[in-house]
């Protein structure tokens, strides 16, 4: 679980910057008439450790939502990513004094500068595309059943990597820590 959310939060960040970089440029292209070749971007320290969450999000809410049509699935995704932005402002704007991504005065679908209401249909896609990512990563890293924060695996087989085993009615078990 570690491994995944470090990765999400290295695709969360390079996703920002990506998307900064490119409506960076439109921006300068709409105002000045030419595009920057550098294309360059950025992002905050503060957005790694709330794309960190994304698959620990995505594991309790995704059973949920699986049935639910995908355009409704990516609505709700898209949703939790404005409240989750909103309140990360906020409370950076209450510790820090300031909000690294202020939008006020940048458009009339701002709430209170904290997120953007015109950003929805692109963090429905970034949510597509982490649901996606996380059901790949969901089948590669497959777990029997979650107790707390161990993994209790029962299976025939040994596992190697950071584990302990004992033995529990004729199996091998591995807690994970």
């Amino acid at each position: 679980m570690k491994f995944q959310m470090f990765l999400f939060g290295c695709i969360g960040i390079a996703t920002e910057i990506a998307f900064v970089a490119l409506f960076d440029n439109i921006a300068a292209f709409q105002d000045k008439g030419f595009i920057d070749p550098r294309f360059v971007g950025h992002s905050y320290v503060w957005m790694f450790f709330l794309y960190i969450w994304i698959p620990l999000v995505y594991r309790y809410i995704y059973p949920k939502l699986q049935h639910i049509n995908l355009l409704i699935r990516l609505l709700i995704y898209a949703c939790l990513f404005i409240v989750i932005e909103f309140f990360a402002g906020l409370g950076l704007d209450i510790a820090t004094g300031v909000c690294p991504w202020d939008y006020t005065g940048k458009t009339i679908l701002s709430i209170l500068g904290y997120t953007r209401l015109d950003y929805l249909p692109f963090w429905m896609l970034f949510g597509f595309f982490c649901e996606k990512i996380c059901q790949k990563l969901a089948k590669h890293f497959s777990e029997s059943f979650i107790y707390n924060s161990y993994k209790l695996i029962i299976n025939e087989k040994y596992y190697y990597t950071k584990t302990h085993y004992f033995a529990f009615f004729g199996t091998r078990c591995a807690f994970y820590f």
